[in-house]
């Protein structure tokens, strides 16, 4: 994070520390923002600082993690190829939740994301491990307020504490 040199407000900076420094796991960091303000590159900035302190991190697209959230945790060919998986990580990034600036309708909303880990598309092995993890969700532009309170509620709704969901808007410069 120190060498991470895009511009960010001082409350969003508060809001990158604490996430990093609250103890325990299960934190859920949203990050929106448009093309180009640094969304991609404070997520790594952050899992590679979590790298540094000797925790396992997994970079996923959302549509890879769909497709890995139906599977069974205890078929071993799931791919993995004697690596670890997201289960095993204690620390995601899911990239492309919302691509932003040049896809205006939100490919994945909340609802439709609930609809899927709710509705027998996602084993409750799979989501536990989920909520327990501590991830940052790369969600593109945000339209609108309620599109950033949307994501909060699903959120709760999948069982996260509310304390333990974070959000940051990198177009908010001040």
């Amino acid at each position: 994070l120190s060498q991470w040199n895009l511009d960010i407000s001082e409350a969003n900076k508060k809001i990158v520390y604490k996430f990093l420094n609250t103890p325990g796991t299960g934190k859920h960091l949203l990050l929106f923002g448009s093309k180009n303000n640094g969304q991609n590159s404070l997520s790594v900035a952050i899992g590679t600082e979590r790298a540094i302190k000797h925790q396992s991190c997994t970079y996923l697209t959302a549509m890879k993690l769909f497709g890995m959230l139906h599977e069974n945790p205890d078929d071993t060919g799931n791919g993995n190829n004697g690596l670890w998986n997201w289960r095993d990580s204690s620390f995601l990034v899911i990239d492309d939740m919302h691509p932003g600036n040049a896809i205006s309708e939100e490919i994945i909303t909340p609802e439709k994301f609930i609809d899927f880990v709710m509705n027998s598309h996602c084993t409750q092995d799979n989501l536990a491990a989920l909520k327990e993890k501590d991830v940052v969700w790369v969600m593109g532009n945000p339209d609108n307020k309620k599109s950033v309170q949307g994501w909060k509620v699903l959120f709760e709704k999948i069982g996260i504490e509310k304390e333990k969901i974070y959000s940051i808007n990198l177009m908010e410069k001040n």
